[in-house]
């Protein structure tokens, strides 16, 4: 009797180096390859035969998708996909799926994390002792250092993770005010959130503003120099969601200026960190700098219980993908159908 043939799932990249999938999910039927390319055009030929793509940060554009004649689906590791040419996916017969409900805890205690530590000025206090300096055992740098309570916190964006944020700020008894076309005010007051008219109003109102968005046309880059020109003076900035969103020249200005004081970022417009960049030259060489802006290494989704709960879901859908059914969370449908109705 003939051996049944598997099918080949790559994953083109993975933000460890290597992936442990749960045997029982995966099942006995899929083979798998990691390959740890970030360069789409050097996944060839290697990839041609793929039936399935998990993807992490790979661009994969019309250059790609064109050459994947067996390909059912690509799974985006994460919750934004625009690494992936969705429309041409689309019109070659492939679903992309994401997963918008991976990691929104994680991301929200990292946001709210954030906030603290610049509110009581833990990373400064942190650099000054390290530098082996007994005169820095005393609360230096006081002017850094304020009460949470009774700020106003402006959350642009108010889905899954937005929501989370809200939820955990309560505690704090602070103001929290929201951005988001799509939530209504009502929604908002459900999780103790007051709804602004405006991205400006927002901005000229709060004492931190904290961007929990997708990038897409309308958001990429939307925190630039007119954005800032809005902000209140001296107001805290964090990023979580997308590095697109944010013009870090912008920001590198507003500092400098000090309209805004403090800025913790997770995400950054090019990664991994570009050490040349003018904001990371300056946060290199400025003490004063390293103690007002916080960076991580886009670690905010991350936790054992996040990668476990996305696995199985990715895994999920590629077994509908490969069983002739839709997946769940599919981000293309529209030009999906289009392409099967021709």
């Amino acid at each position: 009797m003939a051996q049944k043939k598997k099918f080949k799932l790559y994953i083109t990249d993975y933000f460890r180096r290597n992936i442990k999938l749960d045997p029982k999910l995966l099942g006995k039927d899929i083979e798998v390859k990691l390959l740890q390319q970030p360069d789409e055009k050097k996944l060839f030929p290697e990839i041609e035969d793929a039936d399935a793509l998990i993807v992490d940060k790979t661009l994969i554009t019309a250059y790609t998708l064109e050459k994947l004649t067996k390909c059912k689906i690509i799974a985006r590791f994460g919750i934004g996909y625009d690494n992936v040419d969705i429309k041409s996916a689309g019109k070659n017969g492939i679903y992309v799926c994401n997963c918008p409900d991976f990691c929104h805890e994680e991301v929200a205690d990292h946001a709210v994390g954030l906030m603290l530590s610049m509110t009581r000025n833990i990373v400064g206090y942190n650099n000054g002792l390290l530098k082996g300096d007994k005169s820095k055992w005393r609360p230096f740098g006081l002017a850094s250092t304020k009460r949470l309570r009774d700020k106003t916190i402006g959350l642009i964006g108010l889905g899954r993770i937005g929501k989370e944020v809200a939820k955990r700020l309560q505690g704090f008894r602070v103001k929290v005010l929201f951005y988001d076309p799509n939530v209504s005010a009502i929604t908002g007051n459900d999780y103790g959130a007051i709804k602004a008219n405006s991205v400006e109003e927002l901005a000229s109102k709060s004492d931190i503003v904290s961007f929990h968005l997708p990038l897409n046309p309308e958001t990429k880059v939307m925190a630039n120099d007119n954005f800032f020109s809005n902000l209140k003076k001296g107001a805290y900035l964090i990023n979580t969601s997308r590095g697109g969103i944010l013009d870090t020249k912008a920001l590198l200005r507003a500092m400098k200026k000090g309209i805004v004081e403090k800025a913790a970022l997770d995400v950054l417009e090019e990664e991994p960190i570009n050490f040349d960049e003018p904001l990371i030259k300056k946060w290199l060489a400025d003490e004063k700098l390293q103690s007002h802006l916080i960076l991580t290494p886009h670690v905010a989704f991350y936790s054992p219980e996040s990668t476990e709960e996305i696995q199985g879901k990715i895994l999920k859908n590629i077994h509908l993908a490969f069983a002739g059914k839709q997946p769940i969370n599919c981000v293309n449908l529209d030009h999906y159908r289009k392409n099967k109705d021709k």
